[in-house]
């Protein structure tokens, strides 16, 4: 419980009232009303705007500022206390989830050091909002407002309580002056006054009786903004039915009109769904190096990054109108988490305009400072995805930072299994809050025969999928693991009666000797499958013992298949080439091994843009060894020779693993990392 002596030590920002008001600015009318009217109690009571911080006496409206959030946000970072209004309406409203997850963030935080004051209070019986009542230090739920007309008969129940609560903040009360608007100043709908409001209605031929009623119940224009047709009838007595739609479409004319002024360029960049291919990157100037580096890496891939302006502006109004467009332009925003960007007030108006204008938000974590940033930008980032570039070599952040980006780009061309596994790969922050280096303490069995297959599906022919399909059937056979499920077709009712034919796929011709006793039962599993795919994603190449790259020339064109190589290079698997399917003009029936040569064929198909290590490191595996299973006749004869380098390969990773877990100095445990 809050006491008067807990509060009168505490240090804070002495340009913020103690108290904050929190609410959602989509209310509704009643519920607006509720917020206006304990407003005005508790001001009659002694806490007037020194003591409580609420957003519409300070002058912060979206019809005012871009940068309203931003203050909204801040004011509940420098505050002591929160009165916290909700309703079941609130739980659908993003910003005020966000909101309210800063507040109770300020809360539980403050348990270490000073107490941070918690009132809620609840227009309904909302259940998602009752995990408050052991956090709060004041809680009321009521069953249930539905009209203005009681709404004072409701304050009443819970204002002594309330005031007892608050009263001790008064001592650290802060009297700010309020600001005035000129009449040649630009006066939008929302800052209208009560005289304002009678001389729009008189305007509209509203009768004297319904003018009354507004000036009884104190209607600005902050109230008539959530104003309804229902509200005017039943509150207000406007019977007439095109008197009552003429008052509203005035009201949206006007607010159409206000937003066509420059001061709300922020509604019209909303609008912009944003290009996919426009990335902005939010960051400090000290950590440009960083931010360079990223950018580079994206422009080669044909992105358009963009940043902040070389301009600052003189307030934070004219930073916003700088840079708040360029944000717009774009759909994806990554922001780098510095201990310096965490503390920059031009960063935190960068991140929240992106979050008002719903931007995909992916954090790059430079620096472990988690628990030491302000509640505010906590909230924001809690859900979004993050990638680690603290605990894993920067390199392999970029490649999993890309593969991230282009499986929301290209993502009607994947699988939705392999979608869901990249967006498991880059969890959000609140889950990866506590990132510590991790090692393997023992050989996992698993991972010894965890084999991981690298190939493309997009624009290929039947038979290359089906090759894919024998060569996984044909590893799990033998106790690899692939992490690829090969789908049953059950309904055989839909099959054209070429697809009925047990020859439109190839088969593998299998014989009983034990020797082909994988081949056992291929052909009979292919026969009835019609669709594979992959359950797990690229961030498991780092816990495979071996890649299989399955070749065909649009294996080149494809850029996860592209990532998965880059990840293979990084971790240093090694690789056996499959060719599926031949590049160039090959008569592959002049093979007589299993090892060829296929360097300039590989030449010609490789992207100009292809990063030159990792070509080097692809060309020499196929120095190594690569395996024709093109044909049928071929699989059948070069399988085994791909089984005999797995079962090579399997005992060297088990070995390595053995040695490397023998050896380990606990010292050296803060030095690796698990990163996904």
């Amino acid at each position: 419980m809050t006491s008067e002596n807990s509060i009168t030590i505490r240090t804070r920002h002495q340009s913020i009232p103690p108290i904050y008001l929190s609410y959602s600015n989509e209310c509704d009318f009643i519920e607006r009303y509720f917020i206006i009217k304990i407003y005005e109690k508790l001001v009659k009571n002694g806490l007037g705007e020194g003591v409580i911080w609420f957003d519409h006496h300070q002058g912060i409206h979206p019809d005012k500022t871009a940068s309203w959030f931003a203050d909204r946000l801040e004011a509940i970072d420098l505050s002591l206390g929160s009165l916290l209004i909700l309703s079941s309406r609130s739980q659908c409203q993003r910003l005020m989830l966000i909101e309210s997850k800063a507040i109770v963030d300020r809360k539980i935080l403050s348990k270490t050091s000073s107490i941070y004051g918690l009132f809620v209070i609840l227009l309904d019986q909302c259940q998602n909002y009752s995990y408050l009542h052991s956090q709060a230090d004041f809680f009321y739920t009521f069953n249930k407002i539905d009209s203005i007309l009681n709404i004072d008969e409701h304050i009443s129940f819970i204002i002594d309580d309330l005031l007892l609560k608050l009263l001790p903040y008064k001592k650290l009360s802060f009297y700010k002056q309020k600001l005035t608007i000129n009449d040649e100043q630009f006066k939008p709908l929302c800052c209208w006054t009560l005289d304002d409001i009678q001389t729009f209605l008189i305007r509209l031929g509203v009768d004297q009786t319904s003018r009354d009623l507004f000036y009884e119940k104190q209607i600005d224009g902050y109230l008539l903004l959530s104003c309804t047709e229902n509200e005017l009838r039943d509150y207000f007595l406007i019977n007439d039915d095109k008197i009552r739609r003429d008052l509203i479409e005035n009201v949206i004319q006007t607010i159409h009109h206000e937003r066509q002024n420059s001061l709300q360029w922020h509604y019209g960049a909303k609008k912009l769904k944003g290009n996919a291919n426009y990335i902005y990157i939010i960051h400090h100037p000290k950590d440009s190096s960083i931010a360079i580096r990223i950018s580079n890496f994206f422009k080669e891939k044909n992105f358009r990054v963009l940043t902040h302006n070389s301009r600052y502006g003189k307030t934070k109004q004219e930073f916003l109108s700088l840079n708040g467009p360029i944000i717009a332009r774009t759909k994806y925003v990554i922001y780098l988490l510095t201990k310096k960007s965490s503390n920059s007030n031009f960063k935190f108006l960068e991140l929240t305009i992106a979050e008002w204008f719903e931007k995909s938000i992916i954090t790059v974590y430079v620096d472990n400072i988690w628990t030491n940033i302000r509640s505010s930008i906590r909230a924001i980032l809690a859900n979004y995805p993050l990638v680690d570039f603290n605990h894993q070599s920067f390199n392999e952040s970029l490649t999993i930072l890309y593969t991230y980006l282009c499986s929301k780009i290209v993502s009607t061309q994947i699988s939705v299994v392999y979608n869901e596994k990249i967006e498991q790969t880059i969890q959000p922050l609140i889950i990866n809050s506590n990132l510590k280096s991790k090692v393997y303490t023992s050989v996992n069995e698993n991972n010894s025969h965890f084999i991981y297959l690298s190939y493309s599906k997009i624009n290929e022919k039947w038979n290359v999928t089906h090759a894919i399909q024998r060569l996984v059937y044909v590893l799990e056979t033998n106790h690899y693991h692939t992490g690829i499920q090969i789908k049953k077709n059950n309904n055989n009712n839909n099959n054209t009666s070429r697809e009925k034919n047990s020859h439109y796929l190839p088969l593998i011709q299998t014989k009983s000797s034990t020797s082909n006793s994988y081949l056992y039962g291929l052909t009979q599993s292919l026969a009835s499958s019609s669709n594979f795919y992959r359950e797990i994603g690229p961030g498991d190449i780092r816990h495979c013992c071996m890649m299989i790259v399955c070749l065909t020339p649009n294996y080149f064109h494809n850029e996860h298949c592209l990532n998965e190589l880059r990840l293979c290079e990084i971790y240093q698997k090694p690789i056996v080439i499959c060719l599926l399917r031949h590049l160039n003009t090959y008569n592959s029936n002049n093979i007589s091994n299993g090892n060829m040569n296929l360097d300039e064929q590989v030449k010609m198909f490789i992207p100009s843009r292809f990063a030159m290590t990792t070509l080097q490191f692809l060309r020499k595996s196929i120095r190594s060894l690569c395996i024709d299973l093109s044909t049928d006749e071929l699989f059948s004869r070069n399988i085994r020779i791909l089984l005999k380098k797995l079962e090579k390969t399997t005992e060297k990773y088990q070995t390595s693993m053995e040695d490397s877990t023998n050896s380990l100095d606990t010292n050296l445990f803060g030095q690796t990392s698990e990163i996904f």
